[in-house]
Order: C-alpha cells, then sequence, then structure tokens
C-alpha cells in the first residue's frame, strides 16, 4: 500500500471516528490498566498517523497549540498533587492516585491526541461537513438507543447512568438539525430535505424524553445565537422565530408543572433536583476558595464534596454520590486548577474568533449549546463528552 494510500485510509478513519463516540463502554484490562475500544482505536490511529507524517508544522506553532499544552500541563500537575491514598467519608480506602491516572489517560489525553489528529486533517468545510455528518449518526443511533430504554421515572438514558448524560451528548447534534430544520424553511426546501431532517426528529424525540430543562435551555439558546448572528434571515423571520421558542418554551414550561419532576424543581425548601444543585454549587464554591490555585485534583471532587458537604449540611446533604459540580467553570477549576480554567477560557474564546462562514457559525452555536448546557451541567469530564468538545474545537480552529 503506498503512503498517498495510507494517509487517504488514516484520514476517513479520522473523519468516521465520531460515530462511534459512545462506544467508550466497550471496555477491558491489559495487565490491570483499563482501556476503552475507542481508546484503544485512538491510539492506533495516532500511531499511524505519526509515522506518517500526518502533522502538520503550523499546527505547532499555532495559539491553539500553546493553550492546549498549557491545559495539558494543568492537567498533569493536578494528577501529581493527588495523594496516593485518600479516605471517604464512610472510612474506606481510596486508590485516588489510580484514579486521578485513568481520568488523565481517558477524559483529557486520549480526546486532545484526536483534537490534533481531526484538527490536521480538516481542510475546508468540505471535511467539517463529512465529521459533523458522522457525529450526527453517532446521536442518531444513541437516539433509538435511548427511546427504548427508560430510568424507573420514565427518562430516556441509553445506556447512560443517568439521563442527563444523553442530553449532554445530544444537545450539540439538536442545535444542527434545528438550523438544518430552519434554512430548508428559508430556502423552502423542507420537503427536499426531509430525508435528511427526519432522522433529526429522532435525536429531538430523545432528548426532550431526557426530561433534561437545562438540555432544552441550551438547544434553545444554541439555535437562537446561530440565528440573531445568521445574515441569511431576514429581521422578521428572527422575530418570529423568537416568539415561537417562547411559545414553545411556554408550552414545554406548561406540560411540566403538574409533573413530579417540574414540581421539585420549583421547590427549594426541601430535597429536590434544585435544591441539591444549590448545596453542590456551594460546597463547590467553598472548595474553590479553599484551594483556589490547584482545586483538588483531578478526578478527586467527589471524595472532596463528601467530606466538605458533611462539614456544611451535615445530616441535611441532600445528595452524596456527585461526580461533578454541576457546572462547566466550578467543573474545569476543582479538577484542573486556576490555569486550567485561564487556558480553557482561552480556547474557548480563540474558537470564537475565528467563526466565518456559514458552517462555523452552525459550529459556534453548537458549541454555544455546550456551554449554555454547562451552566447547569459539566459536559466536560466524561470520554464522550470530552471527545465530542474536542471535536468541535477541532472543526472550529
Amino acid at each position: 500500500m503506498t503512503t498517498r494510500r495510507i494517509k487517504n485510509v488514516l484520514t476517513w478513519c479520522i473523519k468516521l471516528m465520531p460515530l462511534i463516540f459512545p462506544l467508550y463502554f466497550l471496555d477491558f484490562q491489559i495487565y490491570g490498566v483499563p482501556f476503552t475500544a475507542v481508546e484503544v482505536l485512538v491510539y492506533i490511529v495516532f500511531a499511524g498517523f505519526i509515522l506518517s507524517g500526518m502533522l502538520p508544522r503550523k499546527i505547532a506553532r499555532d495559539k491553539a497549540t500553546i493553550l492546549i499544552a498549557l491545559f495539558f500541563f494543568a492537567a498533569v500537575v493536578s494528577t501529581i498533587i493527588v495523594p496516593a491514598t485518600f479516605y471517604d467519608i464512610t472510612g474506606t480506602f481510596v486508590d485516588s492516585q489510580r484514579t486521578a491516572l485513568g481520568v488523565l489517560k481517558g477524559w483529557v489525553f486520549m480526546p486532545i491526541l484526536y483534537f490534533f489528529m481531526a484538527w490536521s486533517v480538516i481542510r475546508d468545510d468540505k471535511d467539517r461537513k463529512h465529521m459533523i455528518v458522522a457525529f450526527a449518526w453517532s446521536a442518531i443511533w444513541l437516539s433509538i438507543w435511548g427511546l427504548l430504554s427508560w430510568t424507573e421515572d420514565f427518562r430516556a438514558r441509553a445506556f447512560y447512568e443517568s439521563a442527563n448524560y444523553l442530553a449532554l451528548y445530544l444537545g450539540p447534534v439538536c442545535v444542527f438539525f434545528g438550523i438544518g430544520f430552519l434554512e430548508s424553511i428559508k430556502s423552502k426546501l423542507l420537503a427536499q430535505n426531509a430525508l435528511f431532517l427526519f432522522p433529526g426528529i429522532l435525536v429531538f424525540a430523545a432528548m426532550f424524553a431526557t426530561k433534561s430543562y437545562a438540555g432544552v435551555i441550551a438547544v434553545a439558546a444554541g439555535i437562537s445565537f446561530y440565528l440573531m448572528l445568521s445574515k441569511n434571515f431576514t429581521r422578521k423571520f428572527k422575530f418570529a422565530f423568537a416568539g415561537l421558542v417562547i411559545l414553545l418554551c411556554s408550552f414545554f414550561a406548561l406540560s411540566q408543572i403538574s409533573t413530579e419532576k417540574g414540581k421539585e424543581f420549583l421547590e427549594f425548601d426541601d430535597r429536590s433536583s434544585s435544591s441539591a444543585r444549590i448545596q453542590i454549587w456551594h460546597a463547590s464554591y467553598e472548595m474553590i476558595t479553599q484551594s483556589p490555585l490547584l482545586g483538588v485534583g483531578l478526578g478527586q471532587y467527589q471524595l472532596n464534596y463528601q467530606w466538605k458537604m458533611t462539614y456544611l449540611y451535615d445530616l441535611n446533604t441532600y445528595e452524596w454520590l456527585i461526580p461533578h459540580p454541576h457546572n462547566f467553570l466550578m467543573g474545569i477549576w476543582l479538577n484542573f486548577g486556576l490555569l486550567g480554567v485561564i487556558t480553557m477560557l482561552g480556547i474557548v474564546i480563540l474558537a470564537f474568533s475565528r467563526t466565518k462562514g456559514h458552517m462555523k457559525l452552525v459550529l459556534a452555536a453548537m458549541l454555544f449549546s455546550v456551554l449554555v448546557h454547562g451552566l447547569f451541567d459539566m459536559p466536560f469530564m466524561k470520554n464522550d463528552l470530552a471527545m465530542e468538545f474536542w471535536l468541535i474545537i477541532a472543526l472550529l480552529l
């Protein structure tokens, strides 16, 4: 096989890899070290990628590379500061260093490797479209799984422990299909694009079936972001869409008021998702003020959270098993320290600053929805969510 053909095969492997982002649950161990199927595939493709000389020199000199290198450095420091042993609130021994190394390997190092490969093979909007479509199809088959698998409180979840994880993954793809729907209406090609848009109905159905309020808000925010900045729509159309969003959101809110989840959302004096989040944010803020420079260490949030909640609320704590602080900024700060926050903000700002053209505006809207969702949840610290985030950044850069 010629070098050119090898590079072509590797390029398509990189472009199509978003199809299998959610398959991280296919895991195994090699000499006691855990790996996922997606992770191993990334390592194999990256080895071929480097050996074939596919990494452009211009990337090494780009501002984004410097920021990401500093972010990874922050992750390494946040791993080093983790103690070798730790005891949780029940007195059970925890191998905290092993946990930190696992997070560094699977949630930071591996997704960043994929980011550099994805960034390197993108030449134009055609390449971006290939990768977005592959990403969208991963959400489509995941949505079908979600609609066939429900939690005890009737929320779509697929194979995830929580329906919120499914909503986090589907959000940017909902924005993508929502924008496609609006563009089809504008160009009067809705009937011709029906075959393309029909899978989007499945993704939206799964999103609503997760009953994630944060997810619905994030999708609406992402589509609105695109519409407000796009020059392809008249002011009349934009106002009409804004009215439609308000109407749909009002209808959705009214439909949820009588539900158990809706009642819990408005309950602040007893255990509910809202009151629990307030406690979680309070404890997270206290942890940040206690260690503003380094945070608590990579993957150590839940252990430290339980001790902090015991100190703050004792027996009145609503939630004990919380892996992340339900907030993107707090999650980055506590896991990666202040340097991680600064570099992550720099990466996001740089990505938005390079938004030029229709395709990149769509991607910027997808990233905006992720950030809005990040006000209420943590759309990063997880295998597939990290891959999703770095893919969108790579496509924007």
